[in-house]
């Protein structure tokens, strides 16, 4: 199969690279002038020099490949709404667009739990629960209407899907469970209500499984799925879990949640006054997310795609050990 990965850089899009890879695809992946690279390189895979902003590059890239697994985004909880726009909406508009024009088969898009969040609290949501009309933050917001032009794109000669997986962890980790370690190491991991909220997690494993069966079967088409490990955990014993895998100091701070918000809404002021471009220690998306309950359900996708979440917690946190071991931090 010839297969396009964007994102492929990042810790989704290189999990899953390397898996197309073992399994014998043809793989181009779209990456950035400034990406570090090294990784795909020792793949052997087809890099393809662009940015998902740049139209031009996005339609060379497609040329020639029948399936494209879009996972580039910013992911952030700081951040200009127009560079949210310009990466997240108008960027898979222009996949969207690419993939028409070249008569791409199947196109597999990375869209987040997030685009149903509004810093509130969910027991059990499926697929039914509606995206809310006005998001609380530029990333929930930006990922809903792209994967509302994903799905509308559905029909005709292009298939498309939508994958939401909620905190994705697991070996390899460049963005959550780095930002925990730092946390913890300068003895800044505070738990909000003192841990005590469930939510569901995404093992790395678990979601690139869910991308390949999302390409592969037709009960998906113009389908978004909750992709999640089997059952939530509490966000304290989850992090505290993340500092053991790596060695880090256990969280033993804890904020009421008004304490934490007021304040995540101090410093982002603060921040926007100062013209600050790199996140506040605390955001108000931040402390919603690790709070609220945020637990969801899979059993659309196991109805649909036939997926099981494989990993178990506790096989996973084996593994990112066994990782963690094999690659300590540089000094």
């Amino acid at each position: 199969m010839r297969v396009l990965v964007t994102g492929g850089t990042g810790f989704l899009g290189g999990s899953l690279v390397e898996r197309l890879v073992s399994r014998g695809d043809k793989v181009r992946v779209l990456v950035r002038r400034t990406s570090d690279t090294a990784f795909l390189r020792s793949l052997g895979v087809e890099m393809a020099e662009g940015d998902v902003t740049d139209r031009a590059s996005v339609m060379e890239a497609c040329q020639g490949v029948e399936i494209v697994y879009h996972a580039a985004a910013f992911s952030s909880d700081w951040g200009a709404y127009d560079h949210f726009h310009a990466v997240n909406v108008e960027g898979t508009q222009n996949v969207i667009d690419a993939c028409r024009e070249a008569r791409i088969q199947r196109l597999v898009h990375v869209s987040t739990q997030s685009v149903v969040f509004a810093f509130d609290d969910h027991h059990g949501t499926d697929e039914s629960y509606p995206i809310p009309p006005r998001h609380r933050d530029f990333y929930s917001a930006t990922k809903a209407e792209a994967e509302r032009r994903v799905l509308d794109a559905h029909g005709g000669a292009l298939f498309t899907t939508a994958i939401r997986p909620h905190i994705i962890w697991g070996p390899r980790d460049t963005k959550f469970l780095p930002r925990i370690e730092a946390l913890a190491r300068k003895g800044q991991l505070v738990l909000v209500g003192g841990g005590r909220s469930l939510c569901s997690i995404s093992y790395i494993d678990n979601v690139v499984d869910a991308l390949l069966l999302g390409a592969e079967r037709d009960a998906a088409g113009g389908e978004a799925f909750f992709i999640v490990d089997r059952e939530p955990v509490e966000v304290r014993h989850f992090v505290g879990r993340l500092c053991e895998a790596v060695g880090a100091p256990l969280p033993t701070l804890s904020v009421p949640y008004r304490l934490a918000f007021g304040s995540a809404i101090a410093l982002e002021w603060v921040w926007r006054l100062l013209g600050r471009q790199t996140p506040p220690p605390i955001s108000r998306y931040g402390v919603a997310l690790l709070s609220r309950n945020t637990v969801f359900r899979w059993e659309k996708a196991h109805r649909l795609l036939g997926y099981t979440p494989g990993v178990e917690f506790q096989e996973g946190m084996r593994r990112l050990m066994e990782w963690r071991a094999r690659n300590p931090p540089r000094d």
